[in-house]
């Protein structure tokens, strides 16, 4: 029997590195004001809301990202 394995088990996350040049384009934006008056997105916690904010920052934690397992929780899905 063959056995693949799971491309997740080991593998190793890049390291993100900031620069001098990152900073100062961070900085330049002190002050600048944020568009939230038309922000409507996320205004509701929805399930499909949280799937999406989840994978925008990668986090994969089936209690979020699985309807099934949340479900056999203390959360109860």
């Amino acid at each position: 029997m063959t056995q693949t394995q799971d491309p997740q088990i080991g593998r190793e996350l890049a390291q993100a590195k900031f620069t001098d040049e990152m900073l100062d384009n961070m900085r330049a934006l002190i002050g600048t004001e944020l568009r939230t008056a038309s922000a409507v997105n996320n205004e509701y916690a929805t399930r499909l809301a949280i799937l999406r904010f989840c994978e925008g920052i990668g986090d994969d934690n089936p209690l979020w990202t699985d309807e099934e397992y949340a479900s056999t929780t203390v959360h109860k899905g």
